[in-house]
């Protein structure tokens, strides 16, 4: 009963999140479609098998078996170059209208993640206190703990070196692998020392591998609460900070400082939504925020299978003032879909093996 209920659980926070995602994105494509005056022949969550739908306003709406992927399917799309289009099609817009459609997507994703991030700092979110140097967590068999070191205590000095915060502390320490330092303690007003020898382990660095001294403490966790323009100014600080990481994180891949295989893809995302989902709200909407922002960001990289490489297309056809021959769309579309099909298999392989070994 227990399993079954932790598979319904899994199965609904799965689904949760991708089914907000992908509402989010495409109702971005279907109203700014709408505004500019293009039929909406489809508007689909999920891929494969229909499983229910109706029929409103001349468009389909349906949910289908997969819910891995959505679509809107705009009104004469697939007759690009066969014929004359009508006036409530998609290619009869000009290249303005339609490059606002394309955007529209990843503009939603930008503001649910926004919206979720300020829902976090709204509720109340737990951020480690990297600010002063004091002990939050001990982790069992490690020299801090057989030291007689206490969450609560503060550290003032390692090794004679004055420390101020948590990076310093943390800094200080790793010099130190496998030899015996001092540390001067901060108990409730009562200062003493004592001495502990950091244990050594090797930490995977972008040019290589160091070691490192380690006595297992961990900074403290503080639950901060903001009123609402106090979230409104930190949701967008952290959305900012997110489409940054993005942009640095791909850099350090593509400049082999960092392993691809830390990518995560729908199985690896699956698996972190089940496990956020069980952390309480305020960390599912953050991780979901995450999400939505990497969403928006990706999504407008100029790859033809994306919104990004039509978006791309059509501003190349506003400069030149001419529109791609269809032969051209359809190359540059296997091209994309060769290479995000490499990356689905490649992040699918990752997730995988993080699933089954532990990684």
């Amino acid at each position: 009963m227990n399993a079954i209920l932790s598979f319904l659980v899994n199965l609904f926070s799965v689904v949760l999140v991708f089914g907000i995602l992908i509402i989010s994105h495409e109702l971005g494509h279907f109203w700014a479609a709408r505004r500019a005056g293009v039929r909406v022949e489809l508007f689909t969550v999920g891929f494969g098998p229909k499983l229910f739908g109706f029929q409103r306003g001349g468009t389909q709406y349906q949910v289908s078996l997969i819910p891995f992927g959505g679509a809107v399917k705009l009104a004469g799309e697939e007759n690009y170059g066969r014929a004359t289009p009508k006036g409530d099609e998609y290619f009869a817009q000009p290249a303005g209208k339609r490059m606002l459609i394309l955007v529209m997507g990843s503009v939603h994703n930008l503001l649910l993640g926004f919206l979720a991030f300020v829902l976090v700092f709204l509720l109340g979110v737990e951020l480690a206190n990297y600010r002063e140097p004091v002990i939050g967590g001990l982790e069992p068999g490690y020299p801090a703990v057989q030291a007689g070191l206490q969450a609560g205590d503060r550290i003032i000095r390692v090794a004679g070196v004055p420390v101020k915060d948590w990076p310093s502390l943390s800094g200080e320490i790793h010099r130190y692998p496998d030899r015996e330092i001092s540390l001067e303690v901060d108990r409730a007003g009562r200062v003493f020392q004592v001495r502990v020898t950091p244990r050594a382990e090797t930490l995977e660095a972008g040019q290589g591998s160091r070691r490192i001294g380690l006595v297992g403490i961990g900074p403290q966790i503080q639950r901060e609460k903001y009123g609402l323009f106090a979230a409104l100014g930190r949701a967008g600080k952290a959305t900012a900070g997110v489409v940054h990481d993005i942009f640095y994180y791909l850099g350090r891949i593509f400049t082999r400082k960092m392993s691809g295989r830390d990518l995560a893809g729908p199985l690896g995302i699956a698996q972190l939504s089940t496990r956020f989902f069980r952390l309480g709200w305020s960390n599912f909407l953050y991780f979901l925020a995450l999400l939505s922002v990497n969403l928006a960001v990706v999504n407008l990289f100029p790859l033809p299978v994306f919104d990004g490489g039509h978006l791309f297309g059509v501003m190349l056809e506003r400069i030149s003032g001419r529109k791609p021959s269809p032969r051209f769309i359809e190359v540059g579309q296997m091209i994309g879909l060769g290479l995000v099909l490499a990356l689905a298999v490649f992040v699918t392989y990752n997730d995988l093996l993080r699933i089954i070994v532990g990684r």
